[in-house]
């Protein structure tokens, strides 16, 4: 099949759900306060849909490969980004964790006999 607009193909439509989802994971309260993080992973998002269109336009099949390419490495920027925020909500809920043992730990040394 011959496509005649960047809009037609899977790999952009596929890419346009992966900034809106992106996008929608970046409003919930956990990047807020991060705005450079959230920054980075938007903008990283957008880029993967814009550099398959960019690539498209270029008129060449060596030109829309080589996108793709970029493409697939801003994609795996996204995950990377993902990945990074997860660990660190899982460090800052362990640290949380242990914050609040040690307020128990201090509240049974402070407990009048």
């Amino acid at each position: 099949m011959k496509y005649t607009r960047f809009e037609d193909l899977p790999v952009w439509k596929a890419s346009i759900q992966l900034g809106v989802q992106t996008y929608s994971m970046t409003a919930k309260r956990a990047f807020t306060g991060r705005r450079s993080l959230r920054d980075q992973i938007e903008r990283a998002a957008v880029s993967v849909s814009n550099n398959i269109a960019e690539g498209f336009e270029r008129g060449t099949t060596q030109e829309l490969l080589t996108f793709l390419y970029i493409a697939r490495g801003s994609a795996g920027e996204v995950r990377s980004r993902n990945l990074w925020s997860n660990f660190a909500e899982s460090a800052k809920a362990r640290k949380r964790a242990e914050l609040d043992q040690r307020v128990v730990e201090h509240a049974k040394v402070t407990r009048p006999r």
